[in-house]
């Protein structure tokens, strides 16, 4: 009910993402940052997103942005909504460095 809350875009790009949706995930993901630019788990989406549309310049950006976050400590919890407590829609912050690196290694 609250539209200002980074989590909503984020579960709708996540399901974008997985209907192949590409596009539509594109902009979920960078509304979730807009809303939380220290949301690193859309940040990585994103990446992942701008991947598979081949916009390369853009894939390294957020790559390196994404890295930066994971890097810096942040709080524990992501979601300021009800949510709270969900952590099982992330990937462990070592596991998303690996694939930073990944993506900074694909040409």
């Amino acid at each position: 009910h609250n539209p200002l809350l980074p989590e909503i875009y984020y579960f709708q790009g996540l399901l974008h993402r997985k209907c192949g949706q590409l596009e539509q995930a594109l902009q979920a993901f960078r509304r979730a940052l807009f809303l939380a630019p220290s949301f690193w788990p859309a940040s990585l989406l994103l990446a992942g997103i701008y991947h598979r549309l081949q916009k390369i310049e853009e894939r390294q950006q957020t790559v390196v942005y994404t890295m930066d976050l994971l890097q810096k400590e942040l709080p524990e919890h992501l979601f300021s909504s009800y949510l709270a407590h969900l952590r099982d829609g992330f990937v462990p912050k070592s596991q998303a460095l690996r694939e930073c690196m990944r993506y900074l290694s694909v040409g």
